[in-house]
């Protein structure tokens, strides 16, 4: 799915090593929130990123799930409350039958997987 030109800003989920490639990539095109258990709000990142907190990246026009498989269930019940109409959930996850599950059930219906 390409990138809707109304997404100016894009929340991780994870900043491991997808977390990381992704926002090497994005950092210079879009405002990137961070959210990760290892980090705080405020702590500095590489290419002056916004460390915040899942609140922070439910917010976000994108949402991009960079979490191992065993965390995603408790990431998206994090981001529920905060997801707004037409945002985008997407994941990194390596397999897909399963996350794809996950999210369908546990996505409000109200965004884009």
């Amino acid at each position: 799915m390409p990138i809707k030109p109304s997404i100016k800003s894009i929340g991780i989920m994870g900043f491991g090593a997808f977390g990381r490639l992704i926002a090497a990539h994005l950092h210079p095109y879009f405002d990137l929130v961070i959210c990760d258990p290892e980090l705080r709000p405020g702590d500095e990142l590489p290419w002056n990123l916004h460390a915040g907190e899942a609140a922070d990246v439910g917010r976000c026009d994108l949402v991009i799930l960079a979490v191992p498989i065993g965390a995603l269930s408790k990431v998206i019940n994090d981001l529920c409350p905060f997801l707004r109409p037409g945002s985008v959930v997407a994941d990194v996850v390596s397999v897909k039958v399963e996350p794809a599950r996950i999210m369908q059930e546990a996505l409000p219906a109200y965004v884009d997987i």
